[in-house]
């Protein structure tokens, strides 16, 4: 949809007040970024359009690179994201959030060495807590990812460490052990299962290492289970055509801007994938990014197959570190 004349106009104004104050001085400039970082919360393309434009007038200030790079980030432009989050990082504006994103947009473009380098910066400056859980974490995806089990065991043990009670590094821990071979992996599973009783993915990967260790019948009932999970999924799919056309109605009122209207459209047609990834989407042009994260960690519970929403949940968990600021 081609945007209207009056919001072409809106925009530009706004732009031009926002050089306006950059330039007026020291002041100015620190307003127009808090501006862009409002703007980035709602509207990650329309950030991007407004951090290009101060960066005109500061081409050597950090922040403006860093606020640029995460809007390209979250606008899905990785390659962008990669230019002006390491110019943020040279000139010295290093945190542990423009780490992540910066090893979350190498990992994108397929920079694959220079992500786990990035990862593993940041594990470095994240310490304990929850902070530390989600980079050990983000560097274990990567690391199962490429198939490298053992080194993807020693991350996520350090991520499930840091947060015990974390469903998602707990069971990528055990497919970890399992891909390694590692006899632990019966025991990492049950811990999943038990964070995540409604996870198919966690029923799944039990089922398998039941049946590795020979305990066929206990596998077999967790097969059972797994299956009446997916037959769940499938049931809340029923009668498509009223679930499409409510979908697209929910879709359209976020395309409109209003998000608030969406999320409570989405919420009527319950927890089916695209329900909550809809949800997850205006909650997050709401700049409400802790809500998605819990919406988008249900989700890929229980849509294990939905690869897209879990590296929606990883923007969405590096968005909400910014809402965990004090």
């Amino acid at each position: 949809m081609r945007p209207s004349r009056s919001s072409t106009l809106r925009t530009s104004l706004v732009l031009l007040l926002l050089l306006a104050a950059f330039s007026a001085r020291g002041e100015g400039g620190s307003a127009a970024l808090t501006e862009a970082e409002a703007v980035l919360a709602r509207d990650p393309a329309r950030a991007l359009e407004l951090a290009r434009a101060i960066l005109g007038a500061e081409p050597e200030v950090p922040q403006v690179h860093a606020v640029l790079g995460r809007a390209a980030a979250q606008a899905g432009q990785p390659a962008l994201a990669v230019e002006h989050l390491g110019r943020a990082l040279a000139l010295g504006g290093e945190t542990l959030q423009l780490r992540l994103y910066l090893a979350s947009a190498l990992w994108e473009t397929g920079r694959y060495d220079d992500a786990e380098a990035s990862f593993r910066r940041a594990c470095e400056l994240s310490g304990a807590g929850s902070r530390g859980q989600l980079a050990w974490h983000q560097l274990g995806r990567l690391l199962l990812w490429l198939a490298r089990a053992p080194q993807a065991v020693e991350a996520l043990e350090r991520a499930v460490a840091l947060g015990s009670q974390a469903p998602d590094a707990a069971l990528d821990l055990a497919r970890a052990l399992d891909l390694a071979g590692d006899p632990r992996a019966l025991a990492a599973f049950t811990r999943a299962v038990a964070l995540a009783p409604e996870s198919p993915r966690a029923r799944w990967g039990l089922a398998h290492a039941l049946r590795a260790a020979g305990r066929r019948e206990e596998a077999a009932a967790e097969l059972e289970i797994y299956r009446e999970l997916y037959q769940r999924e499938q049931d809340s799919v029923r009668n498509g055509g009223l679930v499409r056309a409510s979908l697209d109605f929910a879709w359209s009122l976020l395309r409109a801007g209003d998000a608030e209207a969406a999320a409570a459209a989405f919420a009527r047609l319950g927890d089916v994938a695209e329900a909550l990834e809809g949800r997850a989407r205006a909650e997050s042009a709401r700049g409400r990014h802790r809500e998605a994260v819990a919406l988008l960690e249900t989700a890929v519970r229980r849509f294990p197959d939905r690869d897209d929403l879990l590296e929606f949940l990883a923007r969405e968990r590096l968005a909400a570190l910014t809402e965990a600021e004090p």
